[in-house]
């Protein structure tokens, strides 16, 4: 009986020792870029590759989501990451810009960053960021690309700090109500919207953004005020429709077609550039005369 115990202690023991290992080298390519930033990564090797290639992702203020080329590795039989030192890496800095389309990403871990002897951050990354941790100009651009690429929900919280420190920096109330819209968080954007429009009332953008965050938080006659004086004041007419179709789209689900009838007019008129919006209005006035 003890001798079986021991048995098993020892199996469960290697099975432990196999699970490290397996811990260490195993790469999940399973991480958007956007949410790798300041990371050393792995790319998916092409089939016939020996060896991974080891980047490290950033956000240059100036192009926006970008990887550095930093080194390359192998695994070995017994499953150990090597270094492969890459003889050219210190003649040209190897960049990409990243976008919707780039493949997954394996972050790499502690571990694999210890055996792979990788410091903790490149030398040169201090170039790309500013020396204060709350320079308002800088989040603010690193808001415009995250909320571009469809990260918003990485954004928030840095947006946060540069508005505490600046509020009505120019365009951050717009990344910051845009990020809170694009998180369904309507209620935290309005407020800010607004006081941004108190201080720049002929601002498009932030019209547009306000009523969406009114019309989500189905705030029919809030929504209504702002879509009006937005168009008004507006002077390109793919974002008067948009607008339009916007309020449309509320009052559709509200089933209030007398309203409906008085948006969907005004998202015609200004749909000559923008078809594919009126598309949803045709579909919304089919599905209203059904009832």
């Amino acid at each position: 009986m003890k001798k079986t115990l021991a048995v098993i202690i020892v199996f469960i023991c290697f099975l432990h020792a196999v699970n490290a290992q397996n811990e260490l080298t195993e790469l999940k390519f399973d991480t958007k870029y956007f949410d790798a930033v300041d990371q050393y990564v792995a790319f998916p090797k092409k089939e016939k590759d020996s060896t991974f290639s080891i980047y490290f992702i950033y956000v240059d203020e100036m192009a926006g989501f970008s990887m550095r080329f930093e080194d390359q590795f192998s695994i070995n039989k017994k499953g150990k990451l090597k270094l492969q030192p890459n003889p050219d890496k210190n003649t040209s800095a190897l960049i990409a810009r990243l976008n919707r389309n780039t493949a997954f990403v394996s972050v790499l871990t502690n571990e694999q960053k210890a055996d792979l002897q990788l410091p903790k951050q490149p030398e040169w990354l201090k170039s790309y960021k500013p020396k204060d941790s709350i320079d308002v100009g800088y989040l603010t651009k690193i808001g415009y690309f995250y909320n571009h690429d469809g990260a918003s929900h990485n954004v928030i919280e840095p947006l946060l700090k540069a508005y505490k420190k600046e509020p009505h920096y120019k365009g951050l109330e717009f990344e910051l109500g845009f990020a809170y819209n694009a998180t369904k968080q309507f209620s935290k954007a309005i407020p800010v919207l607004e006081k941004a429009l108190k201080k720049d009332e002929n601002n498009q953008l932030l019209y547009k953004e306000l009523g969406y965050a009114l019309v989500n938080n189905k705030q029919i006659d809030e929504a209504e005020k702002v879509y009006e004086k937005g168009i008004s004041i507006s002077k390109n007419i793919a974002i008067k429709c948009e607008m339009a179709v916007n309020m449309a789209q509320l009052l559709f689900k509200e089933n209030d077609k007398i309203r409906f009838k008085k948006w969907a007019a005004i998202a015609r008129k200004y749909g000559e550039k923008t078809p594919q919006y009126i598309k949803y209005i045709d579909y919304f006035e089919a599905e209203l005369n059904k009832k």
